[in-house]
């Protein structure tokens, strides 16, 4: 019987840490997303300066999760597993009020998380 009550506490200590390390692996991931978009809209930020546009379209996307990328942006690689994807504006006029340039970053574990950057007001929101 103690054997018994021994094997049930355990069983139950062991779910609890499994619980909680798919939580932490998951909050890894949003940390991950939110640093790569935190790095790709400084690197966005210095190719403007010396361009005046940024690079990537609507709908491109700068990728390392196992799909090509539609554009590579010098001293930026992201993270294993994150894609950012131009969701709206322009390149060539991204500070337009009325169509701002927005990034979005997700990671490919953990695809209901994503951040969106907005070049214009310079923040980003989780979605």
């Amino acid at each position: 019987m103690e054997l018994m009550v021994v094997l049930a506490i355990i069983g139950i200590l062991a779910a609890i840490g499994v619980s909680l390390m798919v939580s932490a692996k998951k909050s890894a991931y949003e940390i991950t997303a939110k640093h790569d978009l935190q790095n790709f809209a400084k690197a966005e930020e210095m190719y403007f300066t010396e361009n005046n546009r940024f690079l990537g379209d609507v709908a491109q996307s700068i990728r390392n999760d196992g799909v090509a990328s539609d554009f590579v942006l010098a001293d930026f690689t992201p993270s294993e597993g994150i894609s950012i994807t131009i969701i709206s504006g322009s390149a060539n006029d991204p500070f337009d009020p009325s169509n701002p340039y927005v990034a979005q970053a997700l990671h490919k574990n953990n695809p209901t998380k994503k951040y969106e950057y907005n070049f214009l007001t310079k923040k980003m929101t989780k979605q």
